[in-house]
């Protein structure tokens, strides 16, 4: 259904620097869900003994002859007739379908000659395109650096509770509409991270679960079931449901009824950052840690310490760093939803843990330590889901999470520096809001279409 996998894509010509032997089996995949989907026949190179890639893992770095924009991607070299099981478990081949065709349309092209110092086996040159759609589309890859002080995660992105929750489906707005699809984004977003690297990012859709207090509040609930399907748009449900429908983890109920969606998802705040970390690597992005000169359009992505740079650049207070305290417990609940009741977020990790969190703080002395305040979200975490009180605390965590004055995120041009972006303000949203923020800011810097919602601009929390 396709070109050989060595055949050029329009608008990229490839030249092979260097022959390797290949022995690949792939099977047809019967059931499509794209319908261009292309399936590459195997070519295989005869290779000179002194040029043949030896047995085991190697990166192929890919290279824009222009600009130096590079990509990478990974093969396995094995003995010759080894079997080679091709499956779809976790969406491997989706992924997989993509990787030609990205590269043609991501890499930019500039005048600089190619100096490399990873040693190509691929050449990759820029030519014309045939079609303006992919032109635009070639035109949003960008060579990418980031600069971070400390280290990627070092922040309040660093903690232990990863909840990704949807605001109520009722009274509808642009920023319940932003995180609705922001919230759909995530599965594949995330998915394409892990891919990339290799990592997992803890990822989970598993739902959400809340206890409903009494009889209005039931009622409101149950009103809610029909304004969620409303509103996002039978993707998600929101429905009541009796609390013994989940024995031994259900949240204490002076109904007997919870609140159960759908939409809700975690994922585990550190491994999440470590995969994307290692995804914009093997994508060739530069990761520095320590302080360097920006250069071209810069994003200011500084957490609570952007918003008070930000701040006292504008003579005008625009929002604060929140102190918030979590908690990590040992206690195996994967795959079950997770839980907010009495203010507190109880979520089953992928790796056996559960956070818990958080504080709201915003007079404090020091910002990453842990105190009694700590303790009374434990214990109103235990009084909550009873099953709790038999889990061991394994870690304390606090940090400060950047608070924009409207309580939204923060998006747009940094007012009076030209080229100069700012994206924060996510106060305890911000992983959930991560792809959909990733795709305006990008549409906004590299294409000039402003997407960002009302309320949401940095004017906004002037």
């Amino acid at each position: 259904r396709g070109s050989p996998v060595v055949d050029p894509f329009p608008g990229v010509e490839l030249r092979l620097l260097r022959a390797v032997e290949l022995h690949v089996v792939l099977r047809p995949v019967e059931s499509q869900q794209v319908p261009d989907l292309l399936l590459p026949d195997a070519n295989g190179v005869a290779a000179a003994a002194d040029k043949a890639l030896g047995l085991g893992w190697h990166r192929i770095h890919y290279v824009v002859k222009g600009d130096i924009s590079t990509t990478d991607s990974f093969i396995h070299v094995v003995e010759k007739g080894a079997p080679i099981i091709v499956s779809d478990i976790e969406r491997g081949l989706f992924v997989l379908r993509y990787s030609v065709p990205e590269l043609a349309l991501w890499l930019p092209s500039g005048e600089k000659d190619l100096v490399n110092p990873f040693g190509d086996q691929l050449e990759i040159h820029p030519l014309s395109f045939d079609n303006p759609a992919r032109l635009e589309e070639s035109l949003r890859g960008a060579a990418v650096r980031v600069i971070d002080p400390y280290r990627p995660g070092a922040g309040s992105s660093g903690g232990t509770v990863g909840a990704l929750s949807p605001h109520t489906p009722e009274n509808w707005n642009a920023k319940k509409q932003f995180q609705l699809e922001s919230l759909m984004m995530a599965g594949r977003f995330w998915a394409g991270v892990e891919a990339a690297s290799g990592l997992a990012s803890g990822y989970g859709r598993t739902g959400r679960l809340q206890p409903i207090a009494d009889d209005a509040a039931l009622a409101l609930a149950r009103a809610r079931e029909t304004t969620a399907a409303e509103f996002w748009r039978g993707e998600a449900e929101w429905r009541v449901v009796p609390a013994a429908a989940h024995p031994d983890w259900a949240p204490l109920s002076a109904t007997g009824y919870l609140v159960h969606d759908s939409l809700s998802a975690r994922l585990g705040p550190r491994r999440a950052v470590e995969s994307l970390a290692q995804a914009l690597r093997c994508r060739g992005v530069d990761i520095v840690t320590g302080m360097a000169e920006p250069k071209g359009a810069v994003v200011w992505a500084a957490g609570h310490a952007g918003l008070a740079a930000l701040a006292a650049d504008l003579a005008a207070p625009v929002g604060a760093g929140v102190k918030g305290q979590s908690a990590l417990l040992a206690l195996d609940a994967r795959d079950l939803p997770q839980i907010f009741a009495d203010g507190v977020h109880v979520v089953p990790h992928a790796d056996g843990t559960v956070g818990i969190g958080s504080t709201t703080e915003r007079a404090y002395d020091d910002p990453a330590g842990t105190d009694d305040a700590l303790e009374a979200v434990i214990a109103r975490a235990e009084a909550a889901v009873p099953v709790l009180r038999h889990a061991r605390v394994i870690e304390r965590w606090a940090g400060v999470r950047p608070r924009a004055r409207t309580r939204a995120p923060m998006l747009g041009p940094w007012p009076g520096r030209p080229g100069h972006y700012v994206a924060n303000g996510g106060f305890k949203i911000g992983f959930g809001m991560a792809p959909k923020v990733a795709e305006v800011m990008a549409a906004l810097i590299l294409e000039g279409q402003d997407g960002i919602p009302d309320g949401f601009r940095v004017e906004d929390s002037l």
